[in-house]
């Protein structure tokens, strides 16, 4: 997917990104091909979404660590899981862990234009 991160990154506005030229993207969605040792989450062929720490998203294939790899529902398409990603991270991230929402807590959204 493409991310305002990689259009920042693009532009040379972020300050944590790899020295351009590189392989860009942050957002992947595919189907497991290999697994590492210790991994136990998940098989080979199971569909999944995932975040590329390391900028290479774009890549035919790439190397995850399993923390930032989840499993994609069977009736989302690969392009579906690799929009989502980042966005809904950092939502569930701004309001459970930096905002502490809780049960029966309100929560006004404004300027929710963008992907989060």
């Amino acid at each position: 997917g493409l991310n305002f991160s990689d259009i920042m990154i693009r532009q040379g506005f972020s300050n944590n990104h790899p020295k351009l030229p590189c392989i860009m993207g942050c957002e992947v969605a595919g189907v497991i091909d290999a697994i590492g040792e210790g991994v136990n989450d998940f098989d080979v062929g199971t569909r999944v979404i995932g975040i590329c720490l390391n900028y290479q998203g774009w890549s035919s294939f790439v190397n995850l660590d399993a923390n930032h790899v989840f499993p994609m529902p069977e009736k989302m398409t690969f392009e579906e899981g690799a929009a989502i990603s980042m966005n809904y991270i950092l939502a569930h991230l701004l309001l459970f862990k930096l905002g502490g929402i809780q049960e029966g807590d309100s929560i006004l959204c404004h300027s929710a234009g963008g992907g989060v």
